[in-house]
């Protein structure tokens, strides 16, 4: 197994939260991260596997600077945008991992998707889906067009919620709420309600109805939404979204 790990672009978010769970994933914990003033390639040349955290447009100096070092290791890149195949030119090597995470991994609930290219091996896979369960939830999918479908829904799907979160407080402000107390009932809703619909077999949809009773408060409000334009709507946002994963994607 894995004992040195280099985390490439390791102060930003993603990068402390792969450092977190590396140090309790390792054993002994062996973690270098290395930063724009850092020795790549000497420092990669000790590793056993090595993350790029870094931005997408800050990819290919990285690369640059750390290609000298690597010689089969195991690559792992937690970046948008960026495909396997690019990984694999610009690396010059074979063992590529690609995974998207989401900001809830920073509190071990996250949903990451990843895929492997046919040189990973059945250990490299162990290794990484040891280290995004840590995190949360992870998910194997075949190729990178997956990988930027789930960037529109799952990586990109915190913000929607929080942008509900917004609207319900800016809705329970005008009703006449206080703020503290509109804020401990929107996000102990939307903590219940996630939790519940998680450890459901049921359907978003079955589950709505047991609260919209016939003539009740919950109908009275949803009767007054346009659904099938709402569904519209969020169809023509997540494929926003997944157009422009495409897009980033080089």
């Amino acid at each position: 197994m894995y004992k040195h790990a280099l985390v490439v672009g390791g102060h930003g978010t993603i990068g402390q939260i792969m450092v977190a769970n590396l140090n309790k994933l390792l054993n002994p914990p062996i973690v270098t991260v290395a930063n724009r003033q850092s020795h790549h390639a000497q420092l990669a040349q000790t590793a056993d596997v090595i993350f790029f955290t870094v931005k997408p447009q800050d990819f290919s100096a990285a690369a640059t600077a750390t290609k000298p070092g690597i010689s089969n290791q195991l690559i792992i890149s937690l970046m948008a945008g960026v495909s396997t195949t690019t990984l694999v030119q610009q690396l010059n090597n074979q063992r590529v991992i690609r995974a998207m995470p989401n900001l809830p991994a920073k509190i071990g609930l996250g949903m990451t998707v990843w895929t492997a290219t046919t040189a990973s091996t059945t250990t490299d896979k162990e290794f990484v889906q040891a280290l995004f369960r840590l995190m949360g939830q992870q998910l194997e999918v075949m190729n990178d067009q997956m990988i930027d479908q789930a960037t529109a829904v799952s990586a990109s799907g915190p913000a929607y919620l929080f942008l509900l979160a917004e609207q319900l407080l800016q809705a329970a402000s005008y009703i006449g709420l206080p703020a503290d107390q509109a804020r401990l009932l929107v996000t102990e809703t939307l903590r219940g309600a996630s939790t519940l619909l998680a450890d459901s077999a049921a359907s978003p949809a079955s589950i709505r109805a047991q609260v919209t009773s016939t003539g009740g408060t919950t109908a009275a409000a949803i009767t007054t939404l346009p659904l099938a334009e709402l569904q519209q709507y969020w169809n023509t946002a997540i494929m926003a979204a997944y157009q422009r994963a495409k897009e980033l994607s080089h």
